[in-house]
Formats: structure tokens, C-alpha cells, sequence
């Protein structure tokens, strides 16, 4: 490191005029800085105004003195006369010769020069380091193979410790240096090392000692000296008059940011901009690094409104603007606030001040670049598109929400017609390009309700109206409803007909929606004449008082009948029971299935008990039908025995969304069986607690159907 110290004899030819006695000169200091150091230790901890300077006059008397060239500058005048001729000696130093530290910078240098009168004389002095620096370097060896180690370097006016965390570099008065180095094993047992090689330290000279020892056991210390005897490593120049040295101050250079307001913009909000980054310049390396946050976005988030950002934070980290905290000597910092940049509301008027982010740096010696940067996202457009009548269900509605920005960050608001207060409802998202795809749900049956998109900032201005599907049921669910009529049926004897009656009965009283397959164990005429009518016509289907709720339920049951059948018979024709929604003809057969709906359910759930014969097991299939398309069914083949009321819900798969419903069918069969297994001589109980012995097989009983809507 050198100072130049230019000192002007300064005549009235160049000056404003200064009259002087014969045979004296005018004399002024000034100094100028052209900093060209590398070496960061003493960059930012020196400047011009802290240098003493003195003149010595040919006696060795120093006649002119200032403790710092500050206090020079600090006169009423800068201008002082001395007499012409000399020799004269300008010395410049800073700090201590006799002290050591890792700050204890000394530099010195001296001038001789003479006064000519009514001339301009200039000269330079030229200051290196007084001292000598010295550095440890710790080997791989040491630093796996012992738990503590420790190095005294030392000459005879100072020392240094550099123990095992120690990396910088500190200074030494000149002399000979020792090396003194302590190991400690993990055991605690220590090794003392005393070099022998003698090392001399000039003035200037940067040594570097770099100490390691042998692979374990023999550990051999050994010391490598690597001394830089260059002085340009350390070279600081100062001119007159220079305001300050060694370093630059920091300084902020803004990428993505305009120029002029340092305002960036041109991004709509929820997304990201293509540039947004600082970097932050520090030559003499950072001190400290705080970031002023004024953003009613992040505020409303938890976020502080001061970040100091060499501390760890996670609020930074996990936004992406910092991925570890600054650290204290660091050089460069990058800041990036893409990803924070998406975080923010848009804040309507851009002189309101909101989103601004103020960033401050300091380096050692308190200079700092502090800057102001606001991040001003555009508004971002939202909409609503118009909900077609398919896709307002019963307890939901598919609506398409479409911006400009991040459709991720779209969301529904609804009310109900006579409420004005919004809501945010429960939704699912489907993301295709710009449109966000929401499905709402847990809405109310028939209901008006309006709906409208959300995004960030706002809301949009378009709303849209629907009318949610009434929450349909069908007829006569609970089979609380049924009427019983009598079935006329001939029989031949040998020279005559006669007519015999039995009772059955048919789920509805007005409206008819289930019928039954009775009829098809029912015919009309028979040959014989039996002691048991009931093994020779019966129907399928009955009520019961047996109710999961209520008074009645239906029974589904088997049934095996036919001319010259007894208890024991297996000749006959077994039939299994069978309800459903639509209508049977005389011969128990369909003449139709489904009944006029316009409701689309997500399940079916019911109530029931189920008696098997032997391993079968009950069926029972749901369709919802758009005129002849059916666009959901469910069934279930392996419908299992349980013996006492048990509920059973089972959901509905839809094919197509884009239909609106016109009708359902439901059927329940008492087996899968193609041949029903019957029990002979079996008491059925039926309605009003009526008792019959015929032959019977599985019999399913069901109660409180119910379509559920979600």
C-alpha cells in the first residue's frame, strides 16, 4: 500500500495572490485517492483524513504537525508559508509499529523535498505497510485427527493465536518469527511443536504458515512458510485530495426495475415477472443488511415490516428472495423477488406506496447504498362464464372461471337469492389454460343462488344466476303405501270349474310408481285341486310390519309354485321375487321400466334385511336416464345376509355430465340365483302378521329408500 502526499508550493501565478516575505514560500496540502488495493483486510478501514502527517526540517525537528490530515483540512486556512530552501522530510503514517492484531494495520513512508520561492514544487511519499502480515493455514491431517489445535505465532515485540476457527489474517511488528502449535487429541492429551527454521519478517510481507501433520500414528508435524514479498498486494494509493480510501462504497444495481422511479411493472398479479433482482456490490464487504417491507399483502401474511437479512429467515428463504442468510464479509448478495413479486395484491393507485421495499447495505467503515423499490403488479381480469342447465345439479354447480393472470389463484363466491352477504364455498379446481374449472358443493336444493369469480384483489363484476336441482325422492319410499286386491283363479273337477281366491299386494294407493312381479307366480287357471292353495299360486312380493321406521316395509321373497307341487316336491316353477320402478302386465312381466325424474342423486341408500337360502345372495341396480340414454347407474350383485335392519348405500357413476335427468329406475330381486332355492313347508309371515306355509326361498325385506344429493 502507498500514499502519495502531493505537497504545492503554490506562487501567485497560480493562485489567488498571496504576498510573501523575501525568501519564503507558500505551502498547501491536498490529497487525492486512486484506490488500487486487492487485499480486502484493509480495504474500507483506511482512509486519508486518519494519516498523521508531519514535515522535519534539517535539524530533525519536526516543526509542522497535524494528528490527522482531518484536522489539517479543519484550519481557517489551509494555506501556511515555510522558508525556501531545505532539505525538508514529509512523513505520512498510520497506526502502531510496535502493535499486533488482526486490525493493527501500520503504514509509513517519507519524502525529502526543498522550497523554491515563487515556485510550484510537487513531490510524493509513498507509504507501505510497516509491518509484517502472517496467515495459518490448518491441513486436512490436523483437522480430522485431532479434536483441538492452536498456533502462536510471535516476534520479539508481539504475537498472534490463530486457533482452529481462526481463518483471517492478522499483523506482526517486524522481526523474527517463532511458530509455537498445540495439538490436543480427543483424549485430551497435548503436543507441543516449535519450529526451527527461521523465518524473517520484513516490512510488507504477507506470510502465509501453513501447518499440517502425517497420516496417524507416526503424526510428524511438519510447517511449509510461503512468504509473499510483493507490496502490491497492500498498495493503496492516495493523491491529493482524495476524500476517502481504500474501498468504494456499496452499491445496488437493480435488474427489471426502472431506472429512474425503481418501480417494476408490467406484470399482471399472481404471476410472476420475467426479471426482478437486486444485487447488492460491497468491495470492502458487508457489515450489515436490512430490508424495509411496506406491503399490506404481506402484512395481512404475518410478515414483518424489517427484515434483517443476516439472520436466517424463513419468510425470505421460502419466497425465494434469499436461499441462506448474508453473511458478514460477503462481497456480493443476489436478491430475488420473482417469486415474491407473485405473492402481491395489486394496490390500485401506485403513489399509494404500497409494495415498496427499501434495502439497505453497510460496509466496515459505515459507507452504504440504500435504495427504495416498489413492485407494482397490474390489476388482473377475472370472469365468470354463463352456467348452462346441465351443470347446476341438486347440491352443486360446475362454473368456469377465467383471467389473465394465475388461474390457480381463481376462486367462487355465491349467495343465496335474499342474502346479501358473499360467501367462499367448498370447490374442487380443474385447470385447463386460463380457465379454472370449479366444481361447488354443498349447496341447497332448489335455490336461486348467484355466483361470481374471486381473484386476489377482488372480485369480478360479472355474475351469473342458477337454479340448483330440487333434491328428488321417489314415490313411496318408506312402502308405507299399499294396496292389497284379489286374485281370481279357476280350478277344474271332474265335471265342473271352480274359482278360488288369494290376496296380493301392489306398493301404491294413488301414485303409482313400484310394481311387482306377483303375476308370474300367480296364473289364472289350474288342473288340480289342492289342501294347500299356497304351493300352487302365491305371490313375490308383501308388505310387512316389520319396519326399519314406521309401520310397514316391502318383502321380497322366492317363491316356488305349480300344479300337483307339495311340500316335498321338486317339480314347479321357482321364481324370484322382484320390485321395481315402472309397470308388469297379467302375466308379471314388464310392460315398463323407470318413472318421469328430474333430479340427479349421487347414491341410493336404503335400509334392509336379507334371509338367504343357503349362499345366494340379493340384487338391486339403479339407472338415471336422460330420455333413452342413461348417464348413471350403480348395481350390486352380492347383496349379503344381515339379520337385523341394516343401511346400505351404494353411489351412482355418471357417463355424461352434459344431460339433465327425465327419469330413474330402481329394481330389487330376492336372488342372483338362476333357480331359486326354496325351503318346503316354510311359514312365511306376511302382512298384518298373516301366516302362510308354502315353499319359500331367500327373502329380502326393505325399508326408507332414500337418494342422497351431495
Amino acid at each position: 500500500m502507498y500514499l502519495v502526499l502531493l505537497v504545492s508550493a503554490v506562487s501567485c501565478s497560480t493562485r489567488v495572490e498571496t504576498p510573501f516575505e523575501t525568501g519564503m514560500g507558500g505551502i498547501r496540502l491536498e490529497l487525492l485517492t486512486d484506490l488500487s488495493a486487492t487485499r480486502a483486510e484493509a480495504e474500507g478501514q483506511l482512509a486519508p483524513e486518519d494519516f498523521k502527517v508531519e514535515i522535519i526540517n534539517q535539524k530533525g525537528v519536526i516543526f509542522k504537525r497535524w494528528a490527522t490530515y482531518a484536522e489539517y483540512l479543519e484550519q481557517e486556512s489551509t494555506v501556511f508559508t515555510m522558508n525556501a530552501g531545505g532539505p525538508y522530510i514529509l512523513r505520512a503514517s498510520y497506526g502502531d509499529s510496535t502493535a499486533s492484531g488482526f486490525d493493527a494495520f501500520f503504514f509509513i513512508g517519507e519524502q525529502e523535498f526543498t522550497v523554491s520561492p515563487q515556485q510550484v514544487t510537487e513531490l510524493s511519499v509513498v507509504c507501505r505497510m510497516g509491518n509484517v502480515k502472517v496467515a495459518v493455514e490448518y491441513g486436512d491431517n490436523i483437522r480430522s485427527d485431532y479434536a483441538g489445535y492452536t498456533a502462536t505465532v510471535s516476534t520479539p515485540l508481539g504475537s498472534l493465536v490463530f486457533d482452529r476457527d481462526c481463518a483471517e489474517a492478522g499483523y506482526l511488528p517486524c522481526g523474527e518469527i517463532s511458530v509455537n502449535v498445540v495439538l490436543t487429541t480427543a483424549d485430551g492429551e497435548t503436543t507441543d511443536f516449535v519450529n526451527s527454521q527461521k523465518i524473517k519478517g520484513e516490512p510488507g510481507d504477507f506470510i502465509t504458515l501453513r501447518i499440517d501433520t502425517g497420516e496417524l500414528p507416526e503424526s510428524e508435524v511438519s510447517l511449509t512458510v510461503s512468504v509473499d514479498y510483493g507490496t502490491e498486494d497492500h498498495q493503496v494509493d492516495i493523491e491529493l485530495p482524495s476524500y476517502m480510501l481504500p474501498a468504494e462504497a456499496p452499491v445496488i444495481v437493480a435488474d427489471g426495475f426502472d431506472p429512474l422511479t425503481g418501480t417494476l411493472s408490467g406484470f399482471v398479479e399472481g404471476l410472476s415477472p420475467e426479471k426482478a433482482s437486486l444485487t447488492l456490490n460491497v468491495p470492502s464487504g458487508v457489515e450489515s443488511c436490512t430490508l424495509g417491507i411496506q406491503s399490506g399483502t404481506l402484512a395481512d401474511a404475518g410478515w414483518p415490516s424489517e427484515i434483517n437479512l443476516m439472520e436466517a429467515s424463513s419468510w425470505l428463504t421460502e419466497s425465494g428472495v434469499l436461499s441462506l442468510p448474508v453473511s458478514s464479509g460477503q462481497t456480493e448478495v443476489q436478491l430475488d423477488f420473482r417469486t415474491l413479486a407473485a405473492l402481491l395484491d395489486w394496490s390500485g393507485d401506485s403513489s399509494s406506496g404500497d409494495n415498496a421495499f427499501t434495502i439497505k447495505v453497510t460496509d466496515p467503515a459505515g459507507k452504504y447504498a440504500e435504495g427504495t423499490y416498489r413492485i407494482q403488479p397490474s390489476r388482473a381480469r377475472k370472469d365468470v362464464s354463463e352456467i348452462p342447465d346441465y351443470d347446476v345439479w341438486a347440491a352443486r354447480v360446475y362454473a368456469e372461471l377465467t383471467t389473465d393472470g394465475n388461474p390457480s389463484l381463481l376462486y367462487p363466491e355465491v349467495r343465496a337469492e335474499g342474502s346479501s352477504e358473499w360467501s367462499r364455498p367448498e370447490y374442487t379446481s380443474s385447470i385447463s389454460g386460463q380457465t379454472n374449472r370449479v366444481t361447488v358443493t354443498g349447496l341447497n336444493p332448489a335455490t336461486k343462488y348467484e355466483i361470481r369469480a374471486g381473484y386476489k384483489s377482488g372480485v369480478s363484476e360479472t355474475v351469473r344466476s342458477f337454479t340448483t336441482e330440487s333434491a328428488q325422492q321417489v314415490g313411496n319410499a318408506g312402502f308405507e303405501e299399499w294396496t292389497t286386491q284379489t286374485h281370481k283363479f279357476t280350478y277344474k273337477t271332474l265335471f265342473s270349474s271352480k274359482e278360488h281366491n288369494i290376496d296380493w299386494d301392489l306398493p301404491w294407493t294413488e301414485d303409482q310408481w313400484w310394481a311387482v312381479n306377483s303375476k308370474k307366480t300367480m296364473p289364472s287357471s289350474t288342473g288340480v285341486v289342492s289342501a294347500n292353495w299356497n304351493w300352487v299360486r302365491f305371490p313375490t312380493v308383501a308388505y310387512t310390519s316389520d319396519a326399519n321406521n314406521g309401520g310397514r316395509a316391502a318383502m321380497v321373497y322366492s317363491v316356488n309354485v305349480g300344479d300337483w307341487l307339495t311340500a316335498s316336491a321338486s317339480v314347479g316353477d321357482r321364481v324370484a321375487g322382484e320390485l321395481f320402478i315402472g309397470t308388469a302386465d297379467d302375466s308379471g312381466n314388464h310392460s315398463s321400466d323407470g318413472h318421469a325424474f328430474g333430479s340427479r342423486p349421487s347414491a341410493l341408500r336404503f335400509h334392509y334385511k336379507y334371509s338367504p337360502k343357503d349362499s345366494e345372495t340379493f340384487y338391486v341396480k339403479i339407472e338415471i336416464r336422460s330420455g333413452s340414454t342413461v348417464i348413471a347407474s350403480a348395481e350390486k350383485s352380492d347383496g349379503a345376509a344381515a339379520s337385523g335392519w341394516s343401511p346400505l348405500e351404494i353411489p351412482l357413476t355418471y357417463s355424461e355430465n352434459g344431460m339433465k335427468a327425465t327419469g330413474i329406475y330402481i329394481t330389487f330381486k330376492s336372488t342372483t340365483a338362476e333357480k331359486p332355492g326354496v325351503n318346503g313347508g316354510y311359514e312365511l309371515v306376511i302382512r298384518d302378521g298373516q301366516s302362510y306355509t308354502g315353499n319359500f326361498g331367500s327373502i329380502l325385506y326393505l325399508d326408507d329408500i332414500e337418494l342422497i344429493y351431495e
